[in-house]
């Protein structure tokens, strides 16, 4: 389930589920839960995050045949250099577990 990440199936893209929401909402449909696993942690989220609003805003230069166009080259060489140091933050900071990019729950009916 998607919690932070860019609007993806427009225009029937319509919420995002918080942990305690999908939570609710699965054990008011009757299931019972085994594990609520977060996605990405907090630094991985934000180089994510990063990366997919570098890459949107290249592809809307291009589109919009935008002066921002001479900016490609560095958004390019960005992407990586932030995906990069979000791995490594990751792995070397503690993890804030209130921001993520989503979550897998394992459950199951009654």
């Amino acid at each position: 389930m998607p919690f932070l990440y860019p609007i993806h199936d427009a225009p029937h893209d319509y919420q995002r589920y918080t942990r305690h929401g999908l939570e609710r909402e699965l054990r008011a449909a009757g299931f019972i839960l085994k594990a609520t696993t977060p996605g990405l942690g907090a630094l991985e989220t934000a180089g994510l995050l990063a990366s997919l609003s570098l890459g949107g805003v290249a592809r809307e230069a291009l589109r919009r045949r935008s002066p921002a166009v001479l900016l490609l080259p560095l958004l390019v060489c960005a992407v990586p250099v932030v995906n990069l140091l979000a791995w490594i933050g990751g792995k070397c900071c503690p993890d804030w577990d209130a921001m993520t990019s989503g979550y897998t729950v394992l459950a199951s009916r009654g």
